[in-house]
């Protein structure tokens, strides 16, 4: 068999169990092969196993769990839309940042009504992902069009709902060289139309900022997590400035 014949198939394979996974429906490699063995004598339950794990690393929130002797394959409902599609990275963030902001009700004379709505989106949008302490400082509500990061995005709300130690591959803005750190993800947050994310770097045991498209890879770790000190975003902001496009003024110090 030629590899374009072989990517063909696969590529077959791999749009016929992403359209099983997004019905809601879970899947074994043991049932998969039994469906495909029928048109690939030759196929191998290897090869099932290579396809969803090419499916996860575009779908991360694709899960896998032991049942038995079999893995159970399928996303979470949460993550799924009531006709079955599957919610972009775009639209998860942006539950995300809406479960945030709805926060700011608590308290008032419609929080009875907020909660209603905030019990709906904790299914679709677990945890918290969101510094709720930077809301009022950017106003870049609604739709983020980070279309081509997908997976990154997800990868990253995973890790901060996990708390995983991970070793980041990061691009350094001036030099577009690389450098490597463990660290902790915790919370996303905005600014000026950009996305960062908040993590904890274990070496010099101090939370930094990153900015989400200068992230080049990720790998998760078995290292234990560090007793790092619980995030506080007022007091991490006391020690930073921000530089602002805006007319030139003088001014005396």
């Amino acid at each position: 068999m030629g590899k374009e014949q072989e990517n063909n198939l696969q590529a077959r394979r791999v749009t016929y169990i992403t359209n099983q996974l997004m019905q809601g429906k879970t899947l074994t490699v043991k049932g998969l092969h039994e469906h495909f063995v029928k048109e690939y004598s030759t196929l191998t339950t290897r090869t099932i196993q290579r396809d969803l794990r090419l499916i996860q690393e575009i779908i991360p929130t694709l899960e896998d769990s032991k049942k038995g002797r079999q893995n159970l394959w399928k996303i979470p409902r949460r993550f799924l839309t009531n006709k079955g599609s599957y919610l972009s990275a775009n639209e998860l963030l942006s539950i995300y940042f809406l479960k945030a902001y709805l926060k700011l009700f608590k308290g008032t004379i419609i929080e009875e009504q907020v909660n209603i709505l905030t019990e709906k989106i904790e299914k679709m949008a677990p945890d918290d992902i969101i510094s709720n302490d930077v809301l009022f400082n950017d106003k870049n509500i609604g739709y983020f069009d980070y279309s081509d990061f997908d997976p990154l995005i997800r990868k990253v709300i995973r890790l901060i709902r996990e708390k995983k130690v991970v070793r980041v591959e990061y691009e350094h803005y001036e030099t577009n060289s690389t450098k490597e750190m463990e660290v902790v993800f915790e919370m996303f947050f905005t600014n000026s139309e950009m996305l960062y994310v908040i993590v904890y770097n274990i070496k010099h045991e101090a939370y930094i900022v990153l900015s989400l498209q200068r992230i080049v890879e990720i790998q998760e770790t078995e290292n234990k997590l560090p007793d790092k000190p619980e995030f506080n975003y007022n007091e991490w902001a006391k020690g930073r400035f921000g530089v602002y496009w805006g007319e030139q003024v003088e001014v005396e110090i």
